[in-house]
């Protein structure tokens, strides 16, 4: 997974707060482009454990995304999506 850098701003009069800088390295590249993949938002949001239980929850189709069940963990999330797991429903935005 590739990961947005947010190591350096390239301004040096911002002094950015290091759990801020943290929290940005978190953030998948994709998301900083305006999308997610599935599996990406459940690992971030904790809704799962690991990578394979995303894998294993989406495939056996015990997620659902705007109301449909979704069985492609790399199906690209945006803003606005509603993804459902365990009757729980999770807005996507970051």
């Amino acid at each position: 997974m590739s990961v947005y850098s947010a190591t350096s701003t390239g301004f040096p009069e911002l002094d950015l707060p290091e759990s801020y800088l943290k929290a940005m390295n978190d953030i998948p590249a994709s998301a900083a482009s305006g999308t997610i993949d599935l599996q990406d938002f459940l690992k971030l949001k904790g809704l799962v454990d690991t990578g394979g239980e995303a894998k294993f929850r989406v495939q056996n189709g015990e997620v659902k995304l705007n109301g449909e069940v979704e069985t492609r963990r790399r199906k690209k999330l945006q803003r606005g999506d509603v993804v459902e797991i365990h009757g729980v429903l999770h807005p996507v935005e970051w």
